[in-house]
C-alpha cells in the first residue's frame, strides 16, 4: 500500500474521532470564588450583607469571610482570599443563565472548607438545581483536616427529554445547629454532551470528513493507476 495513502486514511481516522469526541463546557457562575464584598483583613468576615450573585435563606446567618492568618484556615482560602460562611440550617444560591440541556452530563465541584476553633463543620450539602427544583444532592463523607480545604463532586446526567424554560442552579447548605457553619469555595460547574439514543448514525461533520476522505483516497488511486 503507498505511503502517503496510508497516511492520508489515518489522519482522516484522527480527524473523524476527535470531531466525534465529547468535551467539558464550563458554564459561567457569578461570583465563585466569593471575592465580592472584600470582607477586609485577614480573619474578618462580612454579616448582614448580600454576597453579590448569591441568594441567601438569611443574610445574617452567611456571609464571606477572609480566610488568610487568623481565620481559622492556615493562611489563605481555595481560591483567593475568601470563601462563604454559611451557619445553622441555612443556605445560599445561584440560579445560572445556563438552561437544563437534555442528554448531558453535569459535574458540579466545590471546596469545602473545615474552619479549626469555636465553629466546626458539620455536614456541608452542595445541590445542583433546575430553577429551584433539586436535581440531586451530594455531601463529603470525610471532612478536611482541621484548617484545610477538600472538594465535593456531584454528577448529575440529564434524561432524553427536559422542561422546556428551565434554568440551572447551584444551592450550598449547613445542614448543622446553629453552633455549627460550613465553608465553601471555588465553585465550579461543567457540562458534557452525551450520546444520544441514535447515536449510531454520524453526525454530518464526521460524514462529511469521511466523505471527503474516501473522495481523495479515489482520487490518488486512480492517479497512481494512470501513472503505473
Amino acid at each position: 500500500m503507498n505511503r502517503n495513502f496510508l497516511r492520508l486514511v489515518i489522519l482522516i481516522s484522527v480527524l473523524c474521532a476527535v470531531h466525534g469526541t465529547a468535551y467539558a463546557l464550563p458554564i459561567t457562575i457569578t461570583n465563585y470564588s466569593f471575592e465580592n464584598p472584600d470582607p477586609g483583613d485577614p480573619g474578618s468576615w462580612t454579616q448582614g450583607i448580600p454576597i453579590p450573585g448569591w441568594s441567601s435563606t438569611d443574610d445574617n446567618m452567611t456571609g464571606v469571610i477572609n480566610a488568610g492568618p487568623t481565620s481559622g484556615f492556615g493562611n489563605t482560602a481555595s481560591v483567593g482570599e475568601n470563601a462563604a460562611w454559611v451557619q445553622g440550617v441555612n443556605s445560599i444560591w445561584q440560579i445560572l443563565t445556563a438552561p437544563l440541556l437534555a442528554n448531558h452530563e453535569y459535574t458540579l465541584s466545590v471546596d469545602v472548607g473545615n474552619r479549626s476553633g469555636s465553629f466546626w463543620t458539620l455536614n456541608p450539602i452542595i445541590e445542583l438545581r433546575s430553577n429551584q427544583t433539586v436535581l440531586k444532592s451530594q455531601g463529603i463523607s470525610v471532612l478536611p483536616d482541621d484548617g484545610t480545604f477538600g472538594t465535593i463532586n456531584l454528577v448529575y446526567q440529564s434524561g432524553n427529554f427536559v422542561p422546556l424554560g428551565e434554568f440551572l442552579g447551584i444551592a450550598l447548605l449547613n445542614t448543622g445547629d446553629f453552633w455549627t457553619q460550613s465553608h465553601f469555595d471555588n465553585v465550579r460547574l461543567d457540562a458534557t454532551a452525551l450520546g444520544s439514543p441514535t447515536a449510531a448514525t454520524p453526525e454530518p461533520g464526521t460524514m462529511m470528513l469521511m466523505g471527503i476522505g474516501v473522495a481523495v483516497a479515489a482520487f490518488m488511486r486512480r492517479r497512481k493507476m494512470k501513472d503505473a
